[in-house]
């Protein structure tokens, strides 16, 4: 396009040239006409008689021109501009991409996982209840520490600078949500897993009752019932999950903002 442009100068240099040389030669050698305005060069009388057309034309045409490339300037401006806005925001996309991918990816299968949690029955006097209540703390506690671990990650951190002040509050709004979820499931499994202790003491010594000093088992299945009472009200997973969602949202803006395809 620049050599095109560069020949299309010279070719209208050099006739614009040309005309301003056979004009400037007849003006300089051509026969001055009569008095009446008869005889004298043809051309040079031509020139006499509409000096005034060719000069306007003139002037139109160098108007023109320099509109064009006053034009043709912005363009290549613009162009430049352009390019240095995207050399400049290489860095930035590149952070924001490494923060998104795979991360990203991984927040949507753990986001899956903490909708699709079932619930739980509360336990009975057999034990595999009360294995059933410790598995299902220990995987809430999976999912929960799967979403600290990908927002905690050192791309994360170094992305946040360029956090808009909405999707920088859903996130604190969302790791307050982690953390309740997280003092929630560690009662479930101290509670469960103390209970679980008498439950097998008591089996291996075939009694009912604790001999040594402690909690009843009556009070740590109270214990343990109020634990599960209060996770049934709040479900923290789903409240992770719901926390998830808005970040969900903003980070999709930021994808777009940044021209990176999730």
């Amino acid at each position: 396009m620049t050599v095109i442009r560069i020949i299309g100068y010279v070719i209208g240099a050099v006739v614009l040239l040309g005309l301003l040389g056979g004009m400037l030669a007849l003006i300089m050698f051509g026969g001055e006409p009569g008095i009446f305005g008869f005889g004298g060069n043809w051309w040079r009388k031509q020139l006499y008689d509409f000096q005034t057309l060719i000069t306007g034309i003139l002037a139109v045409s160098a108007a023109g021109a320099t509109v064009w490339q006053m034009r043709a300037t912005d363009r290549e401006n613009e162009r430049r501009h352009r390019q240095l806005v995207t050399v400049s925001l290489r860095s930035d996309r590149l952070s924001i991409e490494r923060m998104l991918i795979p991360q990203f990816g991984e927040l949507k299968i753990l986001y899956k996982d903490l909708k699709n949690a079932p619930g739980f029955e509360g336990p009975s006097d057999g034990i595999e209840d009360i294995e059933a209540v410790v598995a299902y703390a220990k995987e809430g506690r999976r999912m929960f520490n799967g979403v600290e671990k990908v927002i905690d990650r050192p791309h994360w951190a170094a992305a946040e600078k360029l956090f808009g002040g909405l999707l920088t509050f859903r996130l604190v709004e969302l790791r307050e949500r982690l953390e309740r979820a997280q003092t929630e499931m560690r009662q479930l499994g101290a509670a469960a897993a103390q209970l679980k202790g008498y439950l097998e003491e008591a089996q291996s010594n075939e009694l009912k009752i604790r001999v040594s000093p402690g909690p009843s088992k009556e009070y740590l299945e109270r214990k343990l019932k109020d634990v599960i009472e209060s996770i049934e009200r709040g479900r923290p997973t789903d409240s992770v999950a719901r926390g998830m969602e808005p970040v969900f949202q903003e980070l999709y803006k930021l994808a777009d903002a940044y021209e990176i395809k999730l």
